[in-house]
Parts: structure tokens; C-alpha cells; sequence
């Protein structure tokens, strides 16, 4: 299946810092359900860019299809607690 790059922008509530991660993923990505587009974007930056595996909950998703977005707020989940996070997908 043909790829495109999307783009997420993910910022740690309580860092109050954000970083944006490029990523490939299927064309049709935003014909997913938002939730199935957040966990492939969580799951491709973290492949890319992580030496560890990071567990995280998603609690709430929306979607604005018109303009293919999707943002979640959810929680990492660590041997230290739970950091709230808030994640946006795009295309870039």
C-alpha cells in the first residue's frame, strides 16, 4: 500500500514542552478509526525514536475530518506515575 508522511506534535502536560515527530504510515490512515490513528502514530514515533517500549492509555479522541486531524489526551504510563499528555496528528 502506497505510504504518506503524517506529522504529530505530542506535549507532556506536566514538561510543558512539545516536540514534533515525523512518521510514515499507510495513505489511508485518516480513513481509520481515531484511535487506530493514534495508536499507529504512538507506536511508529516510538520505534523511531525510543530504545524502550513506553505504555500509555488514551482517554479521549476526537477528529476533525476536514482538515484530516486527530487529537487524543491520555496518560504515560511509567514506573513513576502517570504524566498526562495531549497528541495531535496531521498531515505536515
Amino acid at each position: 500500500m502506497p505510504q504518506t508522511r503524517y506529522q504529530a506534535v505530542f506535549t507532556g502536560v506536566t514538561s510543558e514542552r512539545s516536540a514534533a515527530y515525523e512518521f510514515e504510515a499507510d495513505a489511508e490512515l485518516f480513513n481509520s478509526k481515531p484511535h487506530d490513528v493514534l495508536t499507529t502514530a504512538q507506536e511508529s514515533i516510538e520505534t523511531a525514536n525510543f530504545a524502550e517500549h513506553h505504555d500509555y492509555e488514551i482517554h479521549a479522541v476526537s477528529r476533525n475530518s476536514d482538515r484530516d486531524t486527530v487529537v487524543g489526551i491520555g496518560y504515560l504510563v511509567s514506573g513513576k506515575g502517570e504524566v498526562p499528555f495531549t497528541i495531535l496528528v496531521s498531515k505536515p
